[in-house]
């Protein structure tokens, strides 16, 4: 009887904890632009893209971004479309600072990097390995029901 409520508490626990692993950004749904910022606001902000479009981009608290993104700085932009004058910034890459931007404190998060090997984004969650999370979860999941049969034990 033990080892089922044991059991059931720590399936509850794992599912708990992996509802946020698989909301992963799916990389097949985004694409990448890089371009200069145009505009920039409290939630959204506008590029010129390489090809000369302006696109504006939404930003939320999801979206991973460094501080001190200004009109003038060129930037990397992971999106994901929301319709055809709008989309959804996943993740911004500073790939160059305008020359008047101001020097950052050393409370601002350091910018992303654009990798050269295809234009993926790295840094930040933007690194986490899926699979590593996984595994971790796992291993966090085992712990939990190891820890729980000991305090059963201790309890009979």
């Amino acid at each position: 009887m033990h080892f089922r409520i044991t059991a059931l508490i720590a399936l509850v626990l794992a599912l708990a904890f992996a509802g946020p692993s698989f909301a992963q950004t799916d990389d097949e749904t985004t694409e990448i632009v890089s371009g200069e910022v145009i505009s920039t606001g409290n939630t959204s902000f506008v590029i010129k893209t390489d090809a000369g479009a302006l696109l504006t981009f939404v930003i939320d608290t999801a979206t991973a971004m460094p501080a001190g993104i200004e009109a003038g700085n060129r930037v990397a932009v992971r999106y994901r479309p929301l319709d055809p004058e709008r989309s959804e910034a996943v993740n911004v890459a500073l790939l160059e600072a305008s020359p008047q931007q101001k020097t950052p404190d050393r409370n601002t998060a350091a910018p992303l990097s654009l990798d050269e090997d295809g234009g993926s984004l790295s840094g930040g969650l933007a690194a986490a390995n899926p699979t590593m999370l996984l595994a971790l979860l796992g291993l966090t999941a085992v712990s939990g029901v190891v820890f729980l049969r000991m305090l059963a034990r201790h309890a009979a």
